[in-house]
């Protein structure tokens, strides 16, 4: 299942938001030292990771660390 956000589809459908929410981002900024952006086939290969190497199945959003990771 995808989720469509600002035209485009993503398997990531936990955290695709349009725009970050102004008091949790208030919060959260002192924390936050860089943003990323991760393109879809590396939240795909984060989950199929998931599946054959930890044998735990995983959603698009709960492979978004590991994606990260991959990316960069």
């Amino acid at each position: 299942r995808t989720a469509q956000v600002n035209g485009a589809s993503t398997i990531a459908e936990g955290i695709a938001v349009k725009e970050v929410g102004e008091n949790t981002y208030g919060i959260a900024r002192p924390l936050i030292d860089e943003v990323l952006l991760i393109e879809e086939p590396f939240f795909e290969r984060g989950i199929a990771l998931y599946c054959n190497v930890e044998k735990t199945v995983v959603e698009g959003a709960g492979a978004a660390s590991l994606a990260a990771l991959l990316a960069y």
